[in-house]
Parts: structure tokens; sequence; C-alpha cells
């Protein structure tokens, strides 16, 4: 499969929201109560918060395509500190979205090569990620060599207390 990641430009925001949005409601709708994600869509997924990004230099946002059908989204931050992390030295994976009728077909994993070209690219020694403890993502982290570092939770406000419990997890690049 033709796989290419684009960078998000202003032209490009509303795809990437578009995408993100649905492959984000098609994985992601049960954590919520009633169904709601506005809260992680108006902290995440909105016209302001991704111009916000894109005038970030340490803020990298891709459209997944498959030849020239987005099929997802990618985002990454340079930079950032949790925990033991040094700041200078990794890539925080905010996030590989990708739409429920993708998955299972490779992407994921040319998106995680992508995300280690780009971190050994940028001369970084470690490449991060929050992830849900329930789901297939956890899994799918561990198989491709990330290792739980410690416990957190997702903060945002009406996230259902069952599925609020997440990991951190590392990856020396």
């Amino acid at each position: 499969m033709d796989i290419t990641f684009e960078p998000v430009t202003k032209k490009t925001i509303e795809t990437y929201i578009a995408v993100g949005k649905c492959s984000y409601i098609e994985h992601y709708l049960h954590l919520w109560k009633n169904g709601d994600p506005t809260p992680f869509f108006e902290e995440n997924l909105t016209h302001e918060v991704i111009e916000n990004s894109l005038k970030d230099p340490n803020q990298k946002l891709f459209t997944i395509n498959a030849k020239t059908t987005p099929v997802g989204i990618l985002h990454l931050s340079l930079d950032t500190e949790e925990g033991h992390f040094l700041s200078p030295k990794n890539v925080l994976l905010n996030k590989i979205y990708l739409l429920k009728a993708q998955s299972g077909k490779g992407i994921g994993k040319e998106s995680l090569d992508f995300v280690q070209e780009f971190a050994e690219d940028a001369m970084k020694k470690v490449i991060w990620l929050y992830t849900m403890k329930k789901g297939k993502a956890l899994n799918f982290y561990l198989t491709h060599g990330f290792t739980i570092v410690k416990e957190t939770e997702l903060w945002l406000p009406n996230a259902k207390e069952a599925e609020r419990p997440m990991w951190i997890l590392s990856r020396e690049v």
C-alpha cells in the first residue's frame, strides 16, 4: 500500500480535523459519558487548536494518506517533558488515529516506522506516548517495542471513570 505522511497546512486543516474526528468516534466514543467526546474535540481538534499547533515549531501534524485518500492523522510533539523524559531528547507521539476501515492493513506499523525515522533524523533519543489501559492500542504498541513506564489517567471532564486509566509507554530511538 502506498502510504504517505503529508504535513498539515492551513489549506488542509479541515481535512485533518474531519479525519481525526471520524477516526476518534470510530475507536474511542465508548470513553465518554453519553457518547459525547466534545471535551476531547475542544482540546485537540478545533480549527483554532490546529492553527496554534501549526505556529509552534515543536508540533508536527500530518495527514496519513493511502495513495491520495486521507485515512488517518498523526501528531508529534518535540521537546516535551514528562517524568524522566528529558525535554530536548524526546518525541511525544500524541496521536495515530486511523479510520476503522483502514485498521489491520499495516498502516499503523508504517506510521510507527515514520515516527522512528522522524525521531532519528531529529536526533531524539526516546519516543513516548499515552495509551488507554483497555483496548487494542496497548497491545499494538507493546508488540512494536514500547514498554510501560508509569500509570496515569485521562484527565478531561466527562470521561467515564472506568475508562480513565492510561499508561505512559516509551521506546528508545
